[in-house]
């Protein structure tokens, strides 16, 4: 009889707690976690501080393929992506999930056009390459003075936002103290196949086509006459590619390099602007 009573006691107790808890649940507006004192406005937060050292909260990391394999997204829902650089939300629905970058630096549209756009102003005494380079395309060395590594001595910070689409980076190659090469880095672990063409727009017209391959750590220089001026007398300069990369699904990449110098003479600071497009495909039906 004393074991049946002590059973009962303790499966009240258990389910009075659980009652507790769950009405404790209903009627809080807010949960906080390392926190008792969680924001009004939210319905979860975060303590970054609790325990020491400042902490961020990672969401969930993914490649664009593993993004875009996710069944039925929620409207909302978030991910880092790792091919695009940058935190991503469903702005559709489950059914017709339209993704979008937040924050400045890339975007993307209900089309599915993504965009990742890098502006810096250089100073005009950056040391040129230790070689010619005047080459096509070839492997990424030591002797290359090149945007990426240039910023990782002098701005750290930006080296993450040079645009970068699966694989495929932009950088530039400093020629000497006026010119630049506009140059497009696979940095895939395997090469890959490129089909598109390439032209310059400052006083001519030029196209050629792209290799097609472009092994991994290699560079190709999308300008025909493999170099692009900061334009002393304040005329842009430019040149672009339009490629595919064969074997994926459909999808359109578009490469623009601006070059100008913001005073017109050779005292002022050079701009760059170096902007990445994708335009994935849509499935099915007449689209305009």
């Amino acid at each position: 009889m004393k074991t049946i009573k002590y059973h009962v006691m303790k499966y009240l107790k258990f389910w009075g707690l659980m009652l507790s808890v769950l009405c404790h649940l209903g009627v809080s507006a807010q949960t906080g976690v390392n926190t008792k004192s969680p924001d009004p406005s939210s319905n979860l937060t975060v303590d970054p501080l609790r325990g020491g050292a400042p902490r961020g909260t990672l969401l969930s990391a993914m490649t664009s393929a593993q993004r875009l394999a996710i069944a039925s997204p929620a409207t909302g829902l978030l991910v880092y992506d790792l091919d695009l650089k940058c935190l991503m939300s469903n702005n559709g629905t489950p059914a017709a999930p339209v993704w979008s970058c937040i924050g400045s630096g890339s975007s993307a549209t209900s089309t599915g056009v993504f965009i990742k756009h890098f502006h810096y102003a250089l100073p005009n005494n950056i040391p040129k390459s230790t070689a010619d380079f005047s080459a096509r395309s070839g492997p990424v060395t030591a002797n290359q003075t090149l945007l990426s590594n240039w910023l990782a001595t002098n701005d750290a910070a930006q080296v993450a936002q040079l645009p970068m689409m699966d694989g495929i980076r932009l950088d530039i190659e400093f020629y000497d103290g006026t010119y630049y090469r506009s140059l497009i880095v696979n940095t895939n672990s395997t090469a890959v196949s490129l089909a598109g063409v390439t032209d310059m727009g400052i006083s001519n017209k030029y196209q050629w086509s792209l290799p097609l391959s472009l092994p991994a750590n290699n560079y190709f220089n999308i300008d025909s006459d493999q170099i692009l001026g900061w334009s002393s007398q304040g005329v842009l300069e430019r040149s672009e590619a339009v490629f595919r990369i064969l074997g994926d699904n459909g999808a359109l990449y578009k490469i623009t390099f601006y070059g100008y110098n913001s005073t017109g003479n050779t005292s002022g600071k050079y701009h760059i602007h170096l902007i990445l497009e994708k335009f994935d495909p849509q499935s099915g039906g007449v689209h305009n």
